[in-house]
């Protein structure tokens, strides 16, 4: 008996995160994490492994996050990604799978830049509460866009980050840092190289106070400056947090089905709601053999490995 050549999947996933621990397995608890890898070891038949491009909190929601995996299978990656719809449930989808020849590929360790969004509801909304916070305060949104501006370039930003979570350097250099108006709601976008746990709610909740008039424009300044966490507001709720993009070598995440990353990218039909990155030499190999190498009806994904003629 030889085992298959190992082969790199990535899901592009979104979900809503107010019914989970957060990303990370955490034992006796439901997570977003332990919910698609058990439904992928029993798909497969066999161990599986994921790693996420973002380790969100509990509450938190993701509208394009990945995660990779290898697995040891014949399976069309047409056919997988149906399987893994059909069993996933509700607040969880999947958008788009991906194979990779590159078996080094790390949804979270390629990952160029991420976009997080918070959204903010000015004044009660019961339709809202599980996506956004909302703030019975009047908010000064100059006052908060101009403290914004301190969030550009590469900057230190250890003072926003939960202090048993530091890491030994805490720069991010940031491509993005704006805040947009949409009616009673506000969207808070930030993208950077990386970001540290809870930076974006501690930035949220500085903001929010600097709007309110409780603490000096300035503020979001000093404490870049000084690293001081206890310059900061209160941490913004978990709900308001949303992990909206994040950017690759050759593609990025966040895109609807039918949207095309590059060139490089093969497209189904959108009513398929199938796309990948990269094709397989392997795969065109795997698949030419399906017919032949095992009976009409037999599941595939179960397959890991083949008997030598």
């Amino acid at each position: 008996m030889t085992l298959l050549p190992e082969r790199s999947f990535a899901l592009e996933i979104a979900y809503d995160g107010t019914d989970f621990v957060g990303w990370q397995i955490q034992p006796g608890q439901r997570s977003v994490q332990g919910t698609i890898q058990d439904w992928l070891c029993r798909i497969l038949d066999q161990k599986i492994t994921l790693t996420g491009a973002g380790r969100t909190d509990t509450g938190v929601h993701a509208e394009g996050s990945l995660c990779s995996f290898p697995a040891r299978t014949l399976v069309t990656r047409e056919r997988l990604l149906k399987s893994v719809r059909r069993v996933l449930p509700e607040d969880v989808l999947v958008y788009r799978l991906h194979e990779f020849e590159d078996q080094r590929f790390s949804a979270r360790y390629s990952a160029q830049a991420r976009e997080y969004r918070y959204s903010l509801r000015r004044g009660p909304d019961p339709f809202v509460r599980r996506r956004a916070w909302c703030v019975h305060h009047e908010l000064d949104i100059e006052r908060m866009r101009e403290a914004l501006a301190a969030l550009s370039g590469t900057r230190d930003c250890r003072g926003f980050c939960v202090t048993r979570s530091l890491p030994p350097t805490a720069t991010c250099e940031f491509a993005r840092a704006e805040l947009l108006e949409s009616g009673q709601e506000l969207h808070l976008h930030l993208r950077a190289d990386r970001f540290l746990h809870s930076q974006v709610r501690g930035i949220t909740g500085t903001l929010v106070e600097i709007g309110r008039g409780s603490f000096p424009v300035e503020r979001m300044e000093e404490i870049l400056a000084t690293g001081r966490r206890d310059l900061c507001g209160p941490l913004a709720p978990p709900e308001g947090l949303h992990l909206c993009r994040v950017d690759y070598a050759r593609f990025r995440t966040g895109l609807r089905p039918g949207e095309v990353n590059s060139a490089s990218e093969t497209v189904l039909p959108p009513c398929v709601y199938w796309e990948g990155i990269s094709r397989s030499p392997r795969q065109d190999q795997y698949e030419d053999r399906q017919n032949t190498q095992f009976p009409d009806g037999q599941d595939l994904a179960h397959r890991t490995e083949r008997t030598d003629p």
